[in-house]
């Protein structure tokens, strides 16, 4: 990542089965995480923390005031080495906005740190939220680049609050790196799965 020129790194906190595993659970150990961020940061790179992944029934089944619970333990302890949070990926798939919004409250209660959110393809409402800072974009796989040019300028135009083009393509590098670059482009404040890096 750093011989591409880039400057953040997204990484979970908490892990059931997304990507195929493996389980992990820093709520409860904020101190080994502090590790990670620090290696990060040394590295160069600004952590980008996301808080609660896809495919995880057990926290997914969580009341909001438990999910808060977690965060209590365990925000505070790591948010000095933080860029950024989100609150979790594909946040429409698994929970309501009123779930999100009383999250995303608690969250901002414990942090000044930017907070966004992701949501599935073509979605962004979430981010209307006062306390969410910026929305991280999923415009789905196998678009062009003008798919992504007016998505982007559709999402920006209708939160007025940066738009990060976070997520169009998995397995073709050169291909993710024209579209990054063509979410910047339009508009976005940075990409997710690849683009053209600043120059160091």
């Amino acid at each position: 990542m750093t011989s591409r020129g880039y400057t953040h790194f997204y990484l979970y906190a908490y892990n059931e089965y997304d990507y195929g595993g493996p389980s992990f659970d820093f709520f409860n150990n904020p101190s080994a995480f502090r590790g990670l961020l620090q290696e990060l940061i040394q590295d160069g790179l600004a952590p980008v923390v996301w808080l609660v992944p896809d495919d995880a029934p057990r926290i997914h089944g969580m009341s909001a005031s438990a999910v808060n619970g977690m965060l209590s333990q365990f925000v505070p302890g790591v948010q000095d080495l933080v860029s950024s949070f989100v609150v979790g990926l594909e946040l429409d798939e698994y929970w309501s906005g009123s779930a999100v919004d009383a999250i995303g409250s608690h969250l901002r209660q414990l942090t000044s740190k930017p907070i966004a959110v992701h949501q599935l393809p073509g979605k962004w409402n979430y981010c209307e939220f006062s306390w969410c800072s910026y929305m991280i974009l999923q415009y789905g796989f196998g678009n062009s680049g003008d798919h992504i040019d007016a998505m982007t300028r559709a999402a920006i135009s209708a939160l007025r609050k940066p738009v990060v083009a976070g997520e169009y393509e998995t397995d073709n590098e050169s291909h993710s790196v024209t579209l990054g670059d063509r979410g910047v482009s339009a508009g976005a404040a940075g990409f997710g799965n690849g683009g053209t890096g600043p120059r160091r």
